[in-house]
Parts: C-alpha cells; structure tokens; sequence
C-alpha cells in the first residue's frame, strides 16, 4: 500500500475545521434567541463571504502558494466558529458567517487546486479520494458535535476543542 498523500489528510481536517458547525446550530439559535427567520438571515452570511471572496481567492492563492493559504484557513475557519459560538447579536453572528464563508471559499480553491496538482505530479487519480475523505471528515466532525451536545458542552467549548486540533495536524502535514 502507498503512502497517503499529506492532501488527502488536509481535507480531512479542512472538513473537521467545520464539521461540528452543523450540529451545533441549534445550540447557537437558542442562545441569541433566533427564530427561524433570524438563523436564515445569519446563514446568508456564509454564501455572501464566499462570493466576495471568490472575486479574489484564485490570484491570492496563486500569489501566496496553496501550502501557505491553507497553513492560515483552516485554522481560522475553526477559530471563526469559537467567535460564532460567542456572538452576542445576530448582526454579529452575520458577520462572522461572512468571514467564515469568506475564509472557507479560499480554502477550498486552495485545497482543491493542491489536490489536482498532487495528482497530477502521481498520475494517479486522486480527487476523489481527496473528496471521499472529505465527506467522512465531516461525518465524523458532525458525529462529535452531536455527541458533545449530548454532553452538555457548550458551543464555544467545543469549537475551541476543534481549533488546536486542526492546528496540529495542519502543522505536522
């Protein structure tokens, strides 16, 4: 058996950086005391960071090299998720959908022009893997999520678990 690419291993903590997210919007919700509408409004943020952010993601990521973009995205798409847990308005939680949206979709282009690039230095298919791992990454994240949430742990605590997490393998990778 080959050795795993490092690629292969950053998508999975691309998808741990933000895979308890999902699980704990409830949590989120009832903190700032948002009905349905008011969550919908916050989670327009993410959609709206990532368009801006796409009219600039490419050359940013061709400038500063793929490594260095996801060495800073992916921790700091799970340090945006302590500062959503901690939001003390909707505005606020808007805002840091935004930057999360805005973070994750350079993230992605980074992380997917890397894995294309690996795979074509192999001459092996790889992406899907890449994205196999992804879904599983996430799965699991969103499993963890629901069972810290059984627990008891607040969203903060949680998502301030993910961040050194995320840190350290994006570092040893």
């Amino acid at each position: 058996m080959s050795r795993v690419p490092p690629i292969v291993v950053v998508f999975f903590l691309h998808a741990v950086s933000q895979g308890g997210l999902f699980s704990r919007l409830p949590d989120i919700q009832q903190a700032l005391g948002l009905d349905e509408a008011g969550l919908g409004l916050a989670l327009l943020g993410q959609p709206a960071g990532a368009i801006l952010s796409f009219l600039f993601a490419a050359p940013l990521v061709e400038r500063t090299g793929t490594r260095v973009v996801l060495l800073w995205t992916i921790p700091l798409m799970s340090a945006v998720m302590v500062a959503m847990a901690l939001a003390p308005s909707l505005m606020l939680l808007f805002f840091a959908f935004v930057l999360y949206g805005s973070i994750f979709a350079i993230s992605n282009i980074a992380i997917n022009v890397e894995a294309d690039r690996v795979e074509a230095a192999r001459g092996r298919r790889l992406m899907n893997t890449c994205h196999g791992v992804w879904s599983a990454g996430l799965l699991l994240a969103s499993l963890a999520g629901t069972f810290m949430r059984g627990l008891g742990v607040s969203p903060a605590m949680h998502f301030g678990l993910i961040v050194p997490f995320v840190v350290v393998g994006i570092l040893v990778v």
